[in-house]
C-alpha cells in the first residue's frame, strides 16, 4: 500500500464515513463512484467489479487501500476542489448553511445554528452563500493543511 499523506488519508476517510449513509461501515458500488469522482481517480475496471460483487460493498480499510494506490491530484488545489464538490451535495456550484449543517452532522459534528451561519458569513459574502472562490480564499488563509 502506498503511503497517504496525512492530509489525504483524512480526507478519504472523511469522504468514505460522509457516503456511508446507512453508517455500517461499508460503501457500494455507487457510493464508491461519487468517492472516486470527488477525488479525482478514475476507476479501473478491476476496482469497479470488486465493490459490484462485494455482497455487503467495500470496507474502509479496503477502500482506503484501493484509494492509498490509486488517489490523483494531491495537490493542494485540487484537494479544495474536492473538497468544495464534497459539501455541495447538489451540485449548485455554492454553499449554504444547509450544505455545511449536513456535511457537519453527517461528520458527527453538531454545531449550533448560529455557528454555522457565522462560518457562512465569514466565509462568504453578503448572499448567504460561498462560492469556490470564496471558500478556496478561506481555506488557503486559515487552512491548516488538513481539510474537514
Amino acid at each position: 500500500m502506498a503511503a497517504l499523506s496525512e492530509a489525504q488519508f483524512y480526507e478519504i476517510r472523511n469522504i468514505f464515513r460522509f457516503l456511508d449513509t446507512d453508517k455500517d461501515g461499508y460503501i457500494t458500488l455507487p457510493q464508491a463512484l461519487t468517492a472516486w469522482r470527488l477525488l479525482g481517480v478514475v476507476p479501473t475496471p478491476a476496482m469497479r467489479n470488486e465493490f459490484a460483487t462485494s455482497p455487503l460493498g467495500v470496507s474502509m480499510n479496503r477502500f482506503m487501500e484501493v484509494m492509498s494506490n490509486d488517489i490523483a491530484d494531491s495537490s493542494l488545489e485540487g484537494t479544495i476542489k474536492r473538497s468544495f464538490t464534497l459539501v455541495d451535495r447538489t451540485d449548485h456550484g455554492k454553499l449554504t448553511q444547509e450544505d455545511l449543517t449536513r456535511f457537519f452532522d453527517s461528520m458527527g459534528e453538531h454545531f449550533d445554528p448560529a455557528v454555522v451561519r457565522d462560518l457562512v458569513e465569514r466565509m462568504g459574502n453578503d448572499d448567504g452563500t460561498i462560492s469556490f472562490d470564496e471558500f478556496d480564499t478561506f481555506i488557503r488563509r486559515h487552512g491548516d493543511g488538513v481539510l474537514f
